[in-house]
């Protein structure tokens, strides 16, 4: 009977070992242990984000009168029609609210001509974080850098750029976000070689955006 008794009691007690041990352990934070809740953010805390969607050419702006081809200097519609963007962004959060990275995108979009005008911007890029709701998070973000832009087979520019924007994100889970962007491209066009016919383009888009964090 007394066998009987310790070969219970033993399992027993062992299982009992391992249950504190768990629980002391778990308590301890490293860099490797999941959020445990949604939308929570660290200093050391890493993305890695995925966006496509519309690009939207809007207007040009002159700096100087362009005699040769008939216009002055001013704000003119532009002749490029919607195309489409996509990109992929690193970061990591300084505090809280705060994450820096560096991104890289890409846009196409056709003249009036059938001519297709490619821009790739490769930048840094810094947001600060709302959190309104426990699941909602509202980024303010600008990135600056510059834009290689290819229109033809004789025009490649390498202009700086300037993105500003927002957008509205959706905690689906510890590792998991998302959302939709808006951002504004502002391009001044500086990399021609002729003075005179530099621009400012002002370009926009909306996209989805998946973000992973680790």
């Amino acid at each position: 009977m007394r066998n009987k008794l310790t070969l219970i009691a033993l399992p027993l007690l062992l299982l009992n070992m391992g249950v504190l041990t768990a629980q002391e352990g778990g308590g301890e934070d490293t860099p490797f242990d999941p959020q445990i809740r949604t939308n929570q953010r660290a200093m050391g805390d890493q993305t890695f984000a995925i966006t496509m969607g519309l690009y939207f050419p809007l207007f040009t702006v002159l700096t100087n009168d362009w005699p040769e081809y008939g216009y002055e200097a001013g704000t003119y519609k532009t002749k490029l029609s919607m195309g489409g963007t996509g990109g992929l962004a690193y970061s990591f959060y300084v505090s809280e609210r705060i994450k820096v990275g560096l991104q890289v995108a890409g846009s196409f979009a056709k003249d009036i001509n059938g001519n297709f005008a490619y821009t790739i911007p490769i930048d840094v890029k810094g947001s600060y974080e709302f959190h309104p709701w426990n699941r909602i998070t509202i980024p303010l973000h600008l990135a600056v850098g510059i834009a290689m832009t290819s229109w033809k087979q004789d025009n490649f520019y390498v202009d700086p750029i300037i993105r500003p924007g927002f957008g509205v994100y959706f905690d689906w889970n510890f590792e998991w976000s998302f959302g939709m962007d808006t951002t504004w491209w502002f391009i001044p066009q500086i990399g021609v070689d002729d003075k005179s016919q530099r621009s400012i383009g002002n370009f926009m888009d909306l996209t989805l955006t998946a973000e992973y964090h680790f």
